[in-house]
């Protein structure tokens, strides 16, 4: 009896587990893509999942968008994060902004973003690319404030300036690289307190893979404006 109530609790654990991948499964799959801007066969692609985050990817710049959206019509109320990958080295004007009609009105593009992940080789955001993402909250730069100060952005992204922006060495995001940060990756260095995986990505300062006083020094200069 013990035995078969162990198999049958085993074998619902199991279907748990399938219902949880497949829920997981549907609740990311992908609505639209593309190719960004005019070019189908451009360097730059996008895709947009239920979960409302437009993936964008590819090498180069994006260019500037001109009265069209990629992710126009009944898709642009939807995003809700954007996710732009390593490799990008501008991000073009009017990419998120920009109104259109809909529903015999104007809606503005992507007005529900509330997310932004930008990686460190972006060099530069163009005029207006944020214009109208007045719920923007949160940017999340995989570089270091010093990097994120020294990226040209153009005029009308005021968005940009009113959202928290956690750079690398902003262990909590909180929006500050200062010696909170610094403790918690000297916690971490002598096994006191253990990172989560992603911390521990913003923790590698030297990118040496290491997590150690190093890179604690390192967020102290930041801190005091060295480095």
């Amino acid at each position: 009896m013990k035995k078969v109530l162990k198999k049958s609790f085993a074998v619902l654990l199991a279907l748990i587990c399938v219902m949880n991948v497949a829920v997981f499964i549907a609740s990311a799959a992908v609505v639209a893509s593309g190719a960004y801007g005019n070019n189908p066969e451009g360097d730059v692609k996008w895709t947009l999942d239920t979960d409302g985050t437009l993936t964008i990817k590819g090498k180069g710049e994006m260019e500037d968008i001109h009265n069209y959206y990629n992710w126009a019509g009944n898709y642009a109320p939807s995003i809700k994060k954007v996710v732009i990958e390593k490799g990008i080295t501008r991000i073009g004007n009017n990419a998120f902004s920009g109104a259109f009609p809909y529903s015999d009105d104007y809606t503005w593009c992507c007005e529900n973003l509330t997310e932004v992940h930008i990686p460190d080789t972006v060099e530069s955001i163009g005029v207006c690319t944020f214009e109208k993402a007045s719920k923007l909250e949160k940017i999340y730069y995989d570089g270091t404030i010093t990097q994120w100060n020294a990226i040209e952005i153009g005029e009308k992204n005021e968005s940009i300036a009113n959202a928290t922006v956690c750079c690398k060495g902003d262990i909590n995001r909180d929006g500050k690289t200062n010696s909170t940060d610094a403790f918690m990756v000297l916690q971490h260095a002598v096994k006191i307190k253990m990172l989560a995986s992603e911390e521990s990505e913003r923790a590698d300062l030297n990118t040496d893979k290491k997590i150690n006083s190093s890179d604690a020094l390192f967020i102290l200069q930041i801190a005091v404006g060295a480095k």
